[in-house]
């Protein structure tokens, strides 16, 4: 099992044919920008979503939980879990996360992904510096 990506946006949508839809996607970094008038105050609570893509090669067991956890400079921020049903013909595997009221500072923000089978950690990994936050 192997994560493909991680791309994170506004929100997540699931459309008709099997398609998704990211709204607001982000590349490496997300910029509050700032006016004299109005400088902002941190942490600053918003809406994320995430999308992991794995590839599954066939003699992965399948997970049937997930453990996520956003990193905010190093500070665990938010924890999610929650049950998982993976088809064993399926080659390739996406999990979706929308979370409000994240609350972000500038910095980093990482997160760590579990994969688990009846308890076992089946996958596991860490990007610490998935995004910059910065001000403009």
């Amino acid at each position: 099992m192997r994560l493909l990506e991680a791309l994170f946006c506004d929100d997540v949508r699931f459309e008709l044919n099997n398609k998704i839809s990211l709204m607001g996607l982000y590349a490496d970094r997300i910029v509050f920008r700032t006016t004299p008038d109005k400088e902002l105050k941190w942490p600053l609570p918003i809406r994320l979503a995430t999308l992991l893509r794995f590839r599954l090669d066939s003699t992965d067991e399948r997970p049937d939980s997930f453990d996520f956890e956003y990193f905010m400079n190093d500070k665990s921020i938010v924890k999610l879990s929650g049950p998982m049903k993976v088809d064993t013909a399926q080659t390739y595997m996406n999990l979706t996360l929308n979370a409000e009221g994240i609350p972000l500072e500038m910095g980093a923000l990482g997160f760590t992904i579990k994969l688990k089978k009846a308890e076992k950690v089946l996958f596991s990994e860490e990007q610490k510096h998935a995004l910059k936050i910065l001000k403009e």
